[in-house]
């Protein structure tokens, strides 16, 4: 079998706590990564304060060829482990988030601010798939939902999370086909 040249999307999980020390270790070896993170407001014993969290805990994500990814751990001894395709007929596969997918998904976080909700149990519902036609969202596919009874768009990545943007009607067409 060939060894892979195409650079792709890897998710891999760490230890607790420790998604920006990965982070920092893979970025030395100049192998892209991405860390999701979210502003979050929490309670001290006297005060209020505004703090960066991993919005998915023990996951890092790297784009890298196949062999590059795994002597990130196998020879550099870096602490993770491969997230494992569990939906592909190949045993033991890598799971790998399609370039697109994982732009779409970088790029809903960073317009979206804080303004996004995590759904949960949205990775098992079934919907139409849409994507946004206007506004700072254009261009993003994603599943229309009704939660709460209020319209929003899930974007999903792979199986690892889902997260919701509520939408105007207007704002949404109808694609057929897988996205």
């Amino acid at each position: 079998m060939a060894e892979e040249k195409e650079e792709k999307w890897y998710v891999v999980k760490t230890r607790a706590k420790q998604e920006r020390v990965v982070q920092q270790q893979i970025s030395r070896f100049g192998v892209e990564t991405f860390l999701p993170t979210r502003i979050e407001v929490r309670d001290w014993h006297d005060r209020k304060k505004k703090v960066e969290s991993v919005l998915i805990p023990n996951t890092v994500f790297l784009k890298a060829e196949k062999g590059v990814a795994i002597d990130l751990h196998n020879v550099h001894g870096i602490h993770f482990s491969f997230l494992r395709d569990v939906t592909s007929l190949q045993k033991n596969q890598l799971m790998v988030i399609p370039d697109r997918q994982m732009k779409e998904f970088m790029r809903f976080l960073k317009i979206s601010g804080n303004q996004f909700e995590i759904e949960p149990d949205a990775t098992f519902m079934r919907g139409d798939k849409v994507i946004i036609t206007q506004g700072c969202f254009k261009g993003i596919t994603g599943e229309l939902v009704k939660i709460n009874g209020k319209d929003k768009v899930i974007v999903r990545l792979n199986t690892i999370i889902s997260c919701s943007v509520p939408t105007s009607m207007d704002c949404l067409e109808k694609i057929n086909g897988l996205i």
